[in-house]
């Protein structure tokens, strides 16, 4: 049995597909494949995929983390081809590794996200500095979520102002926590900055894991 890593790109009309649509996109592009892949044991077996920090609909990646099990002896010489040329529109294999079979699940090891959030146009760089400072300086930084009060600013590691040009949208770089009961969403960091999350684009440049 091999444990195989895959990172690859999601952007296009299927960042509005479910993690769990995702899920069995995985499972049948291996079939279509050819490719071998592993079940869990019992009365409901399922493909043995494991997602790292699955992404909220709407949001892009340059990188993201896929385990799969294959019930192979060795790794296909042509397994990124072949795996690509099966896969829908919008989700490109990048790179894959064999990964120990014994190493604890990705899900236990992120520790942080990076994302790059595209502005629209119009937003001075004085407001959004502005907005920033706020942001950063604030010891905490109060929430209400689904009826739950969280504190945002523990959740954020650093947000970064890019400026891509004249008359060119501003970006924002935020490293944010990625851990157990300590998520940060991008999503939600623009709402307390006073910016509508529908009018920016969204995208996952980097997951950190130790």
């Amino acid at each position: 049995m091999l444990r195989i890593r895959f990172t690859y790109q999601k952007a296009g009309e299927i960042i509005y597909t479910s993690n769990l649509d995702l899920q069995k996109i995985w499972e049948r592009s291996c079939r279509r494949a050819k490719l071998r892949i592993a079940y869990t044991l019992g009365f409901h077996p399922q493909a043995r995929i494991q997602q790292a920090a699955p992404l909220p609909l709407g949001f892009s990646s340059k990188s993201e983390i896929v385990d799969i099990w294959l019930d192979e002896d060795s790794v296909p010489s042509d397994l990124v081809n072949r795996i690509n040329l099966v896969l829908p529109n919008g989700l490109k294999v990048i790179t894959s590794e064999p990964i120990d079979l014994k190493e604890s699940a990705l899900q236990n090891r992120i520790i942080s996200c990076i994302y790059n959030v595209k502005l629209f146009p119009g937003m001075s760089r004085e407001s959004l500095e502005q907005k920033i400072g706020y942001i950063l300086k604030a010891d905490k930084l109060i929430y209400l979520k689904r009826g739950k009060t969280i504190n945002l600013r523990e959740r954020i590691e650093s947000i970064e102002l890019i400026e891509n040009g004249l008359n060119e949208p501003f970006d924002l770089i935020m490293h944010l926590t990625q851990r157990p009961g300590l998520t940060g969403r991008p999503d939600d960091i623009l709402i307390a900055m006073d910016i509508n999350p529908f009018l920016t684009q969204i995208e996952r440049i980097n997951i950190i894991y130790s």
